[in-house]
């Protein structure tokens, strides 16, 4: 599992199979903010990886298991989701509707998240919806959407993405 905001020190690469992340940085926020050093070695990350997606295996219901899916997952990286995400963040949509962000992490991503087998497309539509009610000093690079099944990450400066399943992390 790589996620494209885990970065070489010095370099703005993302890591890969063959780097180490140990001292990897982690933006917290883009553009000169503050960064949040990994605490973890990468074979530790890959083990907890491993370990995640066997548990998470089974999952289908949103409502159920979201938020304690994304507290493990932050977890994997050593990352304390309550350090640099908040769960359903309100948010102004246009006109005058309003929504709740899944999981938020303010300059660097936001997460939509879908019980298993649902649409992933729209779940990334939706979360551009939320786009026009977050300041721009808080707008993410990245969107992730996620139906415990399948990840797929959206690099919005990069105009890119790329999805990956859970199972393949085992």
């Amino acid at each position: 599992m790589c996620l494209c905001f885990v970065t070489v020190p010095g370099t703005g690469r993302p890591f890969h199979n063959g780097a180490t992340a140990q001292g990897a940085i982690v933006d917290a926020a883009p553009k000169n903010k503050t960064q949040y050093r990994m605490p973890l070695p990468w074979p530790e990350i890959r083990d907890k990886a491993i370990a995640f997606s066997r548990e998470w295996q089974d999952a289908e219901s949103e409502r159920a298991e979201a938020q304690s899916f994304w507290n493990d997952f932050f977890a994997v990286f050593g990352v304390p989701r309550r350090r640099i995400a908040t769960f359903e963040e309100p948010v102004k949509k246009l006109g005058a509707k309003k929504g709740r962000i899944d999981a938020f992490w303010k300059g660097q991503l936001v997460v939509e998240h879908k019980s298993r087998g649902q649409d992933l497309d729209r779940a990334f539509v939706q979360a551009l919806d939320y786009f026009p009610g977050i300041a721009d000093r808080d707008l993410p690079r990245y969107v992730l959407v996620s139906d415990f099944a399948r990840f797929r990450l959206y690099d919005i400066e990069a105009g890119k993405h790329s999805e990956f399943a859970l199972k393949d992390v085992h």
